[in-house]
């Protein structure tokens, strides 16, 4: 579900969470009045108000915790991003001062690597899988490198750095593409067992409560409250999918950077 939720905007998700909890807890004690045709009984509805409120905080303290688990992974993979982007200029530096021609020949290939992370690895990443091409030209590129013979010592000292940069630029790539399975993205299932259960549970009490005005608008402004907070999970959940996901500007900046370079 969460994937077709991502095909949306930002926006779009949080508004049409918050009208449609606001709509269901509004409206619940209403309907489930006139279903079991419910008498007014204030205990029964104070009771059942009490229970509601308490249910809602733990609801807050889960999509709380929650919330903070899905930035921290996108914040990760931001920091994946990042690292690729470092190493793609660290290469790119070190193949210009080797002074060696066969190396120094092979920066754009190292450029067609980044431009094919951007464009063909990229939109893979949303369904958890990998780019055949973008794995073609890393093995074009670490073999070029590889192949190449270096003399005297600065030369073979640079040449050990970029055998080591290679590995990390690989190493970095598998880390980012075992962030975007579907078995590893997002929140684990009992996150999401647990909050479903517990709104289910919250809306069961709203419906007992008191069909009146102050009872359905302090029943709605807590499940407004509740929306903001689930639509914010939501649209942080999956960190290479949606408006508010991983991007790989950093690497773009990155090309544009090597391009300059003399």
């Amino acid at each position: 579900m969460l994937h077709w939720v991502h095909q949306f905007s930002d926006l779009t998700i949080l508004f049409g969470f918050l009208i449609v909890m606001l709509s269901t807890f509004s409206t619940a004690p209403l309907l489930i009045s006139r279903v079991f045709r419910l008498k007014p009984n204030e205990p029964r509805e104070k009771a059942a108000l009490e229970g509601f409120r308490a249910i809602c905080g733990m609801i807050g303290i889960v999509l709380g915790f929650s919330l903070v688990q899905a930035n921290g992974n996108l914040a990760s993979g931001e920091a994946h991003v990042v690292k690729t982007a470092s190493l793609i200029q660290a290469i790119d530096r070190n193949l210009l001062r080797s002074g060696n021609s066969e190396l120094v020949a092979l920066r754009p290939a190292l450029a067609a690597y980044g431009r094919s992370l951007i464009d063909d690895e990229w939109p893979k990443l949303a369904k958890g899988e990998r780019s055949a091409k973008t794995t073609e030209a890393y093995t074009v590129l670490s073999k070029s490198i590889r192949s190449v013979d270096v003399n005297g010592d600065r030369a073979k000292s640079i040449f050990e750095e970029l055998m080591r940069q290679l590995d990390d630029l690989a190493d970095i790539r598998e880390t980012i593409i075992a962030t975007a399975e579907p078995s590893t993205a997002g929140l684990p299932s009992f996150f999401w067992i647990t909050i479903l259960s517990m709104l289910s549970i919250s809306l069961l009490l709203a419906g007992f409560c008191a069909p009146n005005i102050s009872g359905i608008v302090s029943i709605g402004a807590t499940a407004s409250a509740m929306s903001l907070l689930l639509s914010f999970l939501i649209i942080a959940d999956l960190p290479f999918e949606g408006q508010t996901s991983v991007s790989p500007t950093a690497i773009k900046n990155a090309l544009v950077l090597n391009a300059q370079r003399k």
